[in-house]
């Protein structure tokens, strides 16, 4: 019996949903110039530091999923 693949999860429809707001914010960063640091990056920490229920200073940005795997496992 031949396996199937599973299929990829469908993102379009929440895409579509916030694709206006993520153009702005893009935009907006890219016009900033402010990719390291700066008041997007501490406000973006702040942001899903409350969302998630932590203290001040729980979140912190780093540049990509090995960075964040790496910084886990560092702790």
């Amino acid at each position: 019996m031949p396996i199937s693949p599973v299929p990829f999860i469908d993102l379009k429809p929440q895409h579509r949903m916030l694709r206006e707001q993520l153009l702005r914010a893009c935009a907006t960063v890219l016009d900033d110039q402010q990719f390291i640091l700066g008041d997007h990056v501490a406000s973006f920490e702040q942001a899903l530091g409350e969302w998630m229920g932590l203290k001040k200073g729980g979140v912190v940005g780093v540049s990509s999923g090995t960075d964040a795997l790496l910084a886990s496992l560092m702790a």
